[in-house]
């Protein structure tokens, strides 16, 4: 392997190791990049278009003075029909109300009404007004300004971009690092680092027929499958 293999210190130009890799450029890649902090990460990402950047609709949270979480919960578990898993549902319902708190101190522009209070409608089971949206019907792209310019803007994150991670370095069964290739042809780059966040998205293009972006193929999950 050494023969074909540059190893690379991930910011080669800073004296400071490589906490973690998040490998991804969507909604998910991004908030782990920023919630590391002060760890210093190396975000890697292909550039192109993510389903984040997709995603239509808007975002339940149970924010209106009428509303509560339990109330969320109990609708999110009757609409999934014996399919929610009620502990993750708790948790994702009990936290919606301050991670809208904070989307909004990151300065992402919800809808809101005449009178400057954000605007709440109501999909699904919900019992309760409870989804949020921006431009309409363009939460994703909205959300997605918003987090790439809060990356761009932290000094504990750098980007390596265009690239593309295709495997995972083990030692036993720890994962220690990814290889990586550039867009430019570049192959066979070792980035180290003490953890690593594969924040790659599903694998709909897989299927004949999918809504997914292009780079929903999956690669993520068979890179974990691979490692163990």
């Amino acid at each position: 392997m050494g023969q074909i293999f540059e190893t690379v210190s991930a910011l080669s130009a800073s004296p400071d190791p490589i906490d973690v890799i998040v490998v991804g450029g969507g909604a998910a890649a991004c908030m782990a990049a920023l919630e590391a902090a002060p760890a210093c990460v190396l975000l890697i990402c292909d550039g192109s278009e993510t389903a984040s950047h997709w995603s239509k609709g808007g975002i339940a949270a149970a924010i209106a003075s009428n509303d509560s979480a339990a109330a969320h919960t109990e609708d999110t578990i009757a609409a999934g029909a014996g399919f929610a898993h009620e502990d993750v549902v708790q948790y994702l319902t009990e936290e919606a109300p301050e991670l809208i708190a904070d989307l909004v101190a990151l300065g992402v522009q919800f809808d809101r009404d005449e009178t400057g209070a954000i605007e709440l409608g109501r999909e699904g089971r919900h019992r309760f007004s409870r989804i949020l949206t921006s431009g309409g019907d363009s939460f994703g792209k909205e959300l997605m300004r918003v987090l790439w310019q809060a990356v761009l803007d932290q000094p504990h994150i750098t980007i390596l971009s265009p690239a593309r991670v295709y495997d995972l370095v083990l030692e036993g069964r720890a994962v220690v690092g990814v290889m990586c290739e550039d867009m430019q042809g570049g192959y066979g780059h070792i980035y180290a680092s003490r953890g690593v966040v594969l924040a790659t998205g599903g694998l709909g293009q897989l299927y004949a027929h999918t809504t997914n972006p292009n780079g929903a193929c999956g690669l993520g999950l068979a890179m974990a499958a691979k490692a163990g």
